[in-house]
Protein backbone atom coordinates (compact mmCIF):
# COMPACT_ATOMS: atom_id res chain seq x y z
CA UNK A 1 0.00 0.00 0.00
CA UNK A 2 2.87 2.36 0.80
CA UNK A 3 4.42 1.65 -2.60
CA UNK A 4 1.10 2.22 -4.36
CA UNK A 5 0.71 5.64 -2.76
CA UNK A 6 4.32 6.53 -3.59
CA UNK A 7 3.75 5.58 -7.24
CA UNK A 8 0.61 7.72 -7.33
CA UNK A 9 2.43 10.67 -5.79
CA UNK A 10 5.41 10.40 -8.11
CA UNK A 11 3.21 10.19 -11.20
CA UNK A 12 1.09 13.13 -10.10
CA UNK A 13 4.08 15.35 -9.40
CA UNK A 14 5.75 14.41 -12.70
CA UNK A 15 2.79 15.04 -15.01
CA UNK A 16 2.43 18.83 -14.79
CA UNK A 17 6.14 19.34 -15.38
CA UNK A 18 6.31 17.08 -18.43
CA UNK A 19 7.98 18.96 -21.25
CA UNK A 20 6.75 16.56 -23.90
CA UNK A 21 4.17 13.86 -24.51
CA UNK A 22 6.55 11.00 -23.71
CA UNK A 23 7.23 12.30 -20.20
CA UNK A 24 3.51 12.92 -19.68
CA UNK A 25 2.77 9.31 -20.66
CA UNK A 26 5.45 8.07 -18.25
CA UNK A 27 3.94 10.14 -15.42
CA UNK A 28 0.42 8.94 -16.23
CA UNK A 29 1.65 5.34 -16.36
CA UNK A 30 3.39 5.61 -12.99
CA UNK A 31 0.25 7.14 -11.48
CA UNK A 32 -1.98 4.47 -13.07
CA UNK A 33 0.15 1.63 -11.71
CA UNK A 34 -0.07 3.13 -8.23
CA UNK A 35 -3.79 3.68 -8.54
CA UNK A 36 -4.35 0.15 -9.81
CA UNK A 37 -2.41 -1.28 -6.89
CA UNK A 38 -3.95 0.98 -4.25
CA UNK A 39 -7.60 -0.08 -4.59
CA UNK A 40 -7.14 -3.81 -3.97
CA UNK A 41 -4.44 -3.12 -1.37
CA UNK A 42 -6.75 -0.80 0.59
CA UNK A 43 -9.53 -3.39 0.50
CA UNK A 44 -7.24 -6.23 1.57
CA UNK A 45 -5.46 -4.28 4.28
CA UNK A 46 -8.70 -2.88 5.67
CA UNK A 47 -10.45 -6.25 5.73
CA UNK A 48 -7.63 -7.71 7.84
CA UNK A 49 -8.01 -4.92 10.38
CA UNK A 50 -11.70 -5.45 11.23
CA UNK A 51 -13.64 -8.52 12.36
CA UNK A 52 -15.41 -10.51 9.64
CA UNK A 53 -18.82 -9.40 10.91
CA UNK A 54 -17.93 -5.76 10.09
CA UNK A 55 -16.73 -6.31 6.52
CA UNK A 56 -20.02 -5.15 4.99
CA UNK A 57 -19.93 -1.92 6.98
CA UNK A 58 -16.25 -1.43 6.18
CA UNK A 59 -16.68 -1.80 2.43
CA UNK A 60 -19.77 0.43 2.51
CA UNK A 61 -17.73 3.09 4.30
CA UNK A 62 -14.82 2.76 1.87
CA UNK A 63 -17.13 3.07 -1.13
CA UNK A 64 -18.84 6.10 0.42
CA UNK A 65 -15.46 7.75 0.99
CA UNK A 66 -14.47 7.11 -2.63
CA UNK A 67 -17.77 8.55 -3.85
CA UNK A 68 -17.35 11.68 -1.74
CA UNK A 69 -13.85 12.03 -3.21
CA UNK A 70 -15.26 11.85 -6.74
CA UNK A 71 -17.71 14.63 -5.85
CA UNK A 72 -15.47 16.94 -3.83
CA UNK A 73 -12.17 16.28 -5.63
CA UNK A 74 -12.98 17.94 -8.95
CA UNK A 75 -14.35 21.00 -7.16
CA UNK A 76 -11.19 21.43 -5.11
CA UNK A 77 -8.99 20.54 -8.09
CA UNK A 78 -10.74 23.12 -10.25
CA UNK A 79 -10.27 25.83 -7.65
CA UNK A 80 -6.58 24.94 -7.33
CA UNK A 81 -6.20 24.85 -11.13
CA UNK A 82 -7.52 28.42 -11.26
CA UNK A 83 -4.51 29.43 -9.17
CA UNK A 84 -2.06 27.51 -11.35
CA UNK A 85 -2.36 24.44 -13.57
CA UNK A 86 0.47 22.81 -11.60
CA UNK A 87 -1.05 23.17 -8.14
CA UNK A 88 -3.70 20.41 -8.15
CA UNK A 89 -1.16 17.83 -9.28
CA UNK A 90 1.42 18.85 -6.70
CA UNK A 91 -1.18 18.97 -3.90
CA UNK A 92 -2.48 15.51 -4.87
CA UNK A 93 1.08 14.19 -5.10
CA UNK A 94 1.94 15.51 -1.65
CA UNK A 95 -1.32 14.02 -0.29
CA UNK A 96 -0.37 10.63 -1.77
CA UNK A 97 3.12 10.82 -0.25
CA UNK A 98 1.60 11.81 3.09
CA UNK A 99 -0.77 8.83 2.91
CA UNK A 100 2.22 6.57 2.26
CA UNK A 101 3.99 7.91 5.33
CA UNK A 102 0.87 7.60 7.46
CA UNK A 103 0.14 4.03 6.37
CA UNK A 104 3.80 3.06 6.69
CA UNK A 105 4.04 4.27 10.28
CA UNK A 106 0.57 3.38 11.55
CA UNK A 107 0.38 0.31 13.80
CA UNK A 108 -2.12 -2.40 12.97
CA UNK A 109 -5.18 -2.94 15.14
CA UNK A 110 -3.54 -6.07 16.58
CA UNK A 111 -0.39 -4.11 17.49
CA UNK A 112 -2.48 -1.38 19.10
CA UNK A 113 -4.42 -3.92 21.18
CA UNK A 114 -1.17 -5.62 22.25
CA UNK A 115 0.17 -2.31 23.56
CA UNK A 116 -2.99 -1.50 25.51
Amino acid sequence: LVGAFLFQGAGLVLMPFAGNLAVLVVGATIYSIGSGLAGPAINGWSSREVPDRLHGSLFGLLQSARSIGFIVGPTIGGALFDRSPYVPYVVAGVASASAAILVGTMPSVAESKARA
